[in-house]
């Protein structure tokens, strides 16, 4: 997918959770929920790994399957593969307080995942510059590091 398709695409779906968002607080008692109590939290899932530490129109970006694991399992692994066995090493992170996940886990995981704060520092960006004939030409390049002391730290 390309990225102008990927926008054009996170657009559509930006707005239509807006316009369902809106449709609920609207019309609470047509879906049978009072909205009263509770907090709309609307997210827009991906399946291909991309998410956000920060909303657009209010709404939180995740990838399914870190969506996925907050509800499967408690804590993060360190994982170990060797012949064909998989092992847990360490826990390198823990998305719950207690034993089951709360509202308080969720948001906090929702707002700054786990995954996105370890990769953050390790983007980098440079600039190259290129000339053509009288003309200069800067790339503004960005790579991920995965070779960075905080990255390693985590491991």
């Amino acid at each position: 997918m390309s990225l102008k398709d990927f926008k054009e695409k996170s657009e559509k779906y930006i707005n239509q959770l807006l316009r369902l968002k809106r449709g609920l607080l609207s019309y609470p008692k047509k879906h049978n929920i009072n909205t009263k109590d509770k907090i709309i939290v609307p997210i827009l899932l991906y399946s291909l790994p991309f998410s956000l530490d920060y909303t657009i129109s209010d709404i939180y970006f995740l990838d399914f399957s870190s969506f996925f694991k907050f509800f499967q399992s408690k804590n993060l692994y360190l994982k170990s593969a060797l012949n064909g066995e998989v092992d847990n090493v360490k826990i390198i992170h823990s998305n719950w307080a207690s034993d089951k996940p709360d509202v308080k886990d969720f948001l906090r995981f929702i707002e700054n995942p786990f995954h996105v704060s370890q990769l953050k520092p390790c983007i980098k960006n440079f600039t190259t510059t290129h000339n053509i004939g009288d003309y200069e030409i800067h790339l503004d390049r960005t790579y991920i590091d995965l070779q960075t002391e905080e990255y390693e730290q985590l491991l």
